[in-house]
């Protein structure tokens, strides 16, 4: 076999540093300098920094000679000088032509020298034994029934994996929602978290049934105890212009002509004081008795009353409930409605479903909302609003939800002097910087007192949002003690 591969070594001061072969360390060229980068780094400052120090051409390899180095050559170990080499065209200038058939060494320094020559390349050959044991073993094994079992598994979940995923993605993955910010993606998640919607007036919550039922109960025994007790001051004279003109000053002047109207009724439990006189006596106090009365500096009425009477009371001999409306006074008939039971001061009481009053500056401010054509927004119909409307009600919902538990403070502090449940609904009118110009509150169920209700006004009319536009933003707030 030819000699074709070249084999360079290094050596230090007459010892070996490395050997380098073409075809396994390098193919076209091999550079050496002074370059600490470099695989054959020549310890001498002197040296240039890269040198090309082998190179090939065609199927020939040449060497590049560095100027001030000594060479020596060799032909089939026979010593050949400069003259041989240039009449033969092996060195031309500083390029040696490197054949198969020659040896050389390069003195690049005192120290360092590079010696070149050519070998055969090396290859194993192979016994006929053991090329039988080769074969025998370069062949995969027979699979075993449980390594096939194992593998068909993999495959078969493999590809119902990627069927379910195409299934997910095409079919049966959620449509996603775009929202442009972070409050919008907030807004979001709450609406889909909590549903917050008015129960209708009719199925507003009442006091409890039997409750109620012992409160009117008592009602109606207060009011015939009452009866009884006018019944026993009334006048033994004739009746004359003072007791008109008393009617007429605790009931107002009547007019015949005047049309009688339906007004929701409330039951209200009051207290009373009377003074009843011993028998003989008359009862006390400033004023003139009317005509017809008895003489004395009393009201002209003389007293009947009985202190013996008592003992024969019976509470069912007062009279009875009315269950139907009125038809007039007098009647005996009682409202058919619903009727709200409270105890106290009936005036203190807001109306259900009537905003509490505003004044006349806050009357022009709402009028100029409606006069601008701006619809009130509830906080369950803003994904229906104006898509330039959103980013703002969005906005006002999210402060509106955080701001709630302020309204609740004062349901706590104004539920420990009076007790009520129910809902209200707050309707805010909101300028372009944002303010709270007005606030309509209205009460959906019965119970609450006007106070609380300003209390919540003079709350929400003190909140500031951040929008860029007039709006107006209704929401209902449920309010329980527990």
């Amino acid at each position: 076999m030819a000699k074709t591969t070249l084999n360079l070594k290094m050596s230090y001061k007459g010892k070996l540093l490395d050997i380098v072969k073409s075809g396994n360390d390098f193919t076209n060229k091999w550079v050496i300098g002074s370059n600490k980068h470099l695989f054959w780094q020549i310890l001498d400052p002197s040296f240039p920094d890269r040198h090309l120090f082998v190179t090939k051409m065609g199927n020939d390899l040449y060497m590049n000679l560095i100027p001030g180095t000594n060479l020596s050559c060799s032909k089939d170990g026979t010593p050949v000088d400069n003259s041989y080499l240039k009449s033969n065209g092996i060195l031309k200038g500083n390029q040696l032509k490197l054949n198969s058939d020659m040896t050389g060494v390069l003195a690049l320094n005192p120290d360092w020298e590079i010696k070149y020559e050519f070998s055969e390349p090396w290859k194993r050959l192979l016994t006929e034994e053991e090329r039988q044991i080769v074969t025998q073993y370069s062949r995969r094994g027979e699979l075993s029934a449980v390594d096939r079992f194992n593998r068909g598994m993999i495959v078969i979940f493999t590809i119902l994996t990627i069927m379910f995923l195409i299934l997910y993605d095409t079919i049966l993955k959620p449509d996603a929602i775009d929202v442009s910010t972070i409050e919008a993606r907030l807004a979001q998640i709450q609406r889909a978290q909590r549903i917050e919607a008015p129960l209708p007036v009719a199925q507003q919550p009442s006091f409890d049934d039997d409750a109620a039922a012992r409160v009117r109960a008592a009602a109606a025994a207060q009011a015939r105890a009452e009866a009884a007790a006018a019944q026993a001051r009334k006048p033994t004279g004739t009746p004359g212009a003072g007791t008109g003109g008393e009617a007429s000053r605790t009931f107002g002047a009547f007019s015949p002509s005047a049309t009688s109207v339906a007004q929701p009724f409330q039951a209200v439990t009051t207290t009373q004081s009377f003074v009843a006189a011993t028998p003989g006596g008359r009862a006390g106090g400033g004023g003139s008795g009317g005509p017809g009365g008895g003489p004395g500096a009393g009201s002209g009425y003389s007293s009947t009353f009985d202190p013996s009477a008592t003992g024969g009371y019976n509470q069912t001999d007062l009279g009875s409930v009315a269950f139907g409306t009125p038809g007039g006074p007098g009647t005996s008939t009682r409202p058919g409605d619903n009727v709200a039971v409270f105890t106290g001061d009936a005036s203190k009481i807001a109306p259900r479903g009537r905003p509490i009053a505003q004044t006349a500056e806050t009357q022009r401010v709402i009028q100029s909302f409606k006069a601008s054509a701006i619809k009130p927004i509830s906080e369950g119909a803003i994904a229906t609003a104006p898509e330039e409307q959103r980013p703002d009600l969005e906005k006002i919902a999210i402060a509106v939800n955080g701001r709630k538990g302020q309204i609740t403070q004062l349901y706590r502090t104004s539920a420990a002097v009076k007790a009520a449940s129910g809902s209200i609904l707050i309707m805010l009118y909101i300028d372009k910087h944002g303010n709270v110009t007005a606030a309509e509150v209205t009460p959906t169920s019965e119970g609450f007192s006007e106070k609380f209700l300003k209390d919540v006004k003079n709350l929400v009319e003190g909140w500031n949002f951040n929008v860029s536009d007039k709006a107006i933003y209704e929401f209902t707030v449920r309010l329980t003690q527990g």
